[in-house]
């Protein structure tokens, strides 16, 4: 099917870039940044910047729907997607109370491979309007499951008008300058007044929805705060306020090590048996090396000579998302 979505000029560099990203998502490789800047430098001479791809393309390194359509127009996951997208909404508009769906479930119901709907979950999750959150190992971007029990969730799916329609309102949303230019997905919205133009996040939407689901759970934890934090990271994130990032990753440490049985994270880091060499390793680093920069960005005194705080002070988002993704763990197995 001939689908006719909002057409971005791309300079040949940035079609190269959009390209190799679209071919590693497909193929569930890692999107290496540095191969395809070298290869754009040998066929164009030029040199290109992350930042320079439209967000409405790529969201960390993820292709959107309409990425993937401007490298491959007649891609069969476009059609998918739709479809799914018309089956999730049958379901939710039936079934209101329905809070998870899981993707070997719905494969059989839509007549899809498994492995092709947690690909469609991930895509889905990208849109960021028809699922709360989801599950499974993110980092492969095919998702298990995702969750839909929000209230803006029914909202949109009564105010879903067919996949040409969605993919235009989020690029008119998205757009450079845009008022609401920023989806959320809750109350919490980003847009001109806070100079957010593109999609610069620290810690996964997705992820926070899942805290968010959390917080609908009857457990003993209550989640607000963290949530509020994650948020504010990703507000100062976006707008390069660096050392606030910094010192909000030290409070989400300090705040989740209770979680984990501990009054520290350092003693949480060093203790608790976290599911893996990987994420032990993970949490070692946010114990350790975080530590150190957060209480020298926390506690130097003036002096003669002070250095700024730059991108290279947060480099832990993989090791916050995957404590986050620890925390996820506790709460459902404890259910």
């Amino acid at each position: 099917m001939a689908y006719s979505f909002p057409r971005i000029e791309l300079t040949e560099a940035h079609e190269i870039w959009l390209r190799a990203a679209v071919n590693d998502y497909f193929e569930d490789k890692p999107f290496d940044v540095n191969k395809v800047k070298i290869e754009i430098w040998n066929r164009t001479g030029q040199v290109v910047k992350r930042s320079e791809i439209d967000n409405r393309l790529l969201l960390s390194d993820n292709p959107t729907l309409l990425g993937i359509w401007h490298a491959d127009p007649d891609n069969a996951i476009i059609e998918q997607v739709e479809k799914a997208i018309g089956a999730l909404r049958e379901i939710v508009l039936k079934e209101p109370d329905t809070t998870t769906i899981a993707a070997h479930e719905f494969a059989k119901r839509i007549g899809l491979s498994e492995s092709d709907v947690k690909l469609v979950f991930h895509i889905i999750g990208n849109l960021q309007k028809y699922c709360s959150g989801a599950f499974g190992q993110q980092a492969t971007r095919r998702y298990d499951g995702i969750h839909v029990q929000r209230d803006y969730i029914i909202d949109n799916y009564l105010d879903y008008n067919g996949i040409e329609d969605a993919v235009r309102r989020l690029f008119e949303e998205r757009a450079p300058g845009a008022k609401d230019g920023i989806y959320r997905g809750s109350n919490y919205v980003l847009g001109d007044d806070l100079g957010i133009h593109e999609k610069r996040l620290f810690i996964s939407e997705n992820r926070i929805c899942e805290i968010e689901h959390l917080q609908e759970r009857k457990t003993k934890y209550d989640f607000t705060r963290l949530i509020q934090l994650c948020r504010e990271a990703n507000v100062a994130y976006a707008n390069s306020c660096y050392l606030t990032v910094a010192i909000l990753v030290r409070a989400i440490t300090d705040h989740l090590a209770p979680l984990f049985g501990e009054k520290s994270f350092n003693q949480a880091a060093s203790s608790y048996k976290w599911s893996g060499r990987t994420p032990k390793r993970q949490m070692e680093r946010l114990a350790n090396s975080h530590r150190d920069v957060a209480n020298n960005l926390l506690h130097e005194q003036i002096g003669k000579r002070t250095s700024i705080v730059t991108e290279i002070h947060c480099g832990f988002a993989t090791e916050i998302d995957a404590l986050l993704e620890e925390t996820v763990k506790i709460i459902h197995n404890n259910d």
